[in-house]
């Protein structure tokens, strides 16, 4: 049976407390004095109450029926305010969850309407933080001299145009001569392979004046950032130097790499290989050689292309797909000469491309639209462009336009 035990001072109340544990007595017996809000404020006389410790509540059995009605309409108003406070806030965060998604629609409504507007986001500090973070994508387009790279920027430029895509084409290449394509940043601008071999002090040969003009482009990126002027979802193709070096071991190329990379591209190599080239074991294991080196020095997502497959032969045409993977290197002809010793070496180089699966090769024909949507297709898929676009969906009388099209054979 729950005791209730008065007290005047503190020192009488532990003086009780002491005296039931040392008799034996309730062990659970604590006491509750007027630290608490309610009873010091309903007791004036601040008397402290000793009460079993699982009672949750005062002992109001020991307080007048006056007493406890304040007690309860104190709790009462408690709970009200509460309540009130929680409702209060609830609203709050409802309004301005709605008022700032009407103002995110206004202002998409606004963009969309007038194009002038845009700007004036731009130059707000918070719109343009944002648009910073969208990347830019490039092709780096690389192999060995004569592999079709010039040919290649010119073809895909020409695609992009059919396919109503725009791409910015990139000449890195202090050598070239005269290229086809459109190029909105040439490198011959900045230094040309000409002015390094016509300085007498330097006095370095073709293949040494190239690495120096690279080297030199690495020291000077400001004017290639400046020239490139990298936007918001722009795409680049970047035609590179064919000298074999500068993707195997000297470290040029990954510099300039690893800055394009700082500028927040999406970077994927996109290595060359002339079909020529891949005709028998000997030349096919140097270029499938020269394609893992090159993978491994970039350090990117890389693709290889076979490259003038329009030129082969109809007989070659139709043994292409030997050529494509390195696990058939058994059907590849064999007219190397290899002695024993070799050509136990070659077949182990081919096993260990194999068991992994580094390298292959995609043909490409340039006389093929189809050919050539594939290959950018996986181009694309390689550099996750157009993760960020909207769905495109056909409306309903579009559908239709076509389906009538189609039943009176005028599609094409």
């Amino acid at each position: 049976m729950e005791r209730t035990v008065k007290a005047k001072t503190i020192r009488e109340l532990r003086a009780i407390k002491d005296e039931y544990e040392n008799d034996g007595g309730n062990q659970g017996l604590d006491y509750v004095h007027l630290n608490d809000p309610l009873l010091s404020e309903v007791d004036p006389n601040r008397t402290n109450y000793f009460v079993n410790r699982n009672s949750l509540n005062p002992p109001l059995g020991e307080v007048d029926r006056k007493t406890r009605r304040k007690i309860a309409r104190i709790k009462f108003s408690q709970l009200i305010f509460q309540a009130t406070v929680g409702v209060f806030f609830a609203t709050f965060g409802l309004y301005s969850v709605f008022f700032s998604g009407y103002d995110c629609a206004l202002e998409a409504n606004t963009v969309a309407e007038d194009p002038t507007y845009a700007g004036s986001m731009i130059s707000n500090m918070k719109w343009k933080n944002a648009m910073e973070t969208m990347p830019a994508y490039a092709q780096l387009v690389v192999g060995p001299a004569g592999s079709g790279k010039s040919t290649y920027c010119h073809m895909m430029q020409q695609h992009f145009q059919v396919l109503g895509r725009s791409c910015r084409v990139v000449n890195l290449d202090p050598a070239a001569e005269q290229y086809q394509y459109e190029a909105e940043v040439d490198i011959r601008e900045l230094i040309s392979i000409e002015d390094v071999m016509d300085d007498e002090e330097l006095r370095l040969g073709p293949n040494g004046g190239l690495v120096f003009c690279m080297e030199y482009l690495t020291e000077n990126f400001e004017w290639l950032k400046e020239n490139m002027d990298p936007q918001e979802d722009d795409y680049y193709i970047i035609d590179c130097p064919g000298q074999i070096e500068l993707y195997t071991h000297l470290d040029v190329m990954k510099v300039i790499v690893d800055k394009l990379k700082s500028w927040d591209f999406r970077i994927g190599a996109v290595f060359l290989m002339d079909s020529q080239f891949l005709v028998e074991r000997g030349k096919y294991i140097s270029g499938t050689m020269a394609a893992l080196s090159c993978m491994t020095k970039l350090e990117v997502p890389h693709m290889n292309i076979m490259t003038k497959i329009d030129v082969l032969s109809p007989s070659a045409r139709e043994e292409i797909d030997n050529y494509t993977d390195p696990s058939c290197y058994e059907r590849v002809e064999n007219a190397t000469k290899y002695t024993k010793r070799y050509a136990k070496l070659v077949d182990s180089l081919f096993r260990v491309i194999d068991d992994y699966s580094l390298v292959n090769f995609q043909p490409l024909d340039s006389s093929d639209e189809e050919s050539i949507n594939y290959a950018l297709a996986i181009i694309d898929t390689m550099l996750q462009w157009g993760e960020d676009q909207d769905v495109k969906v056909r409306d309903e009388e579009e559908r239709d336009f076509e389906n009538e099209m189609t039943d009176l054979n005028l599609d094409d």
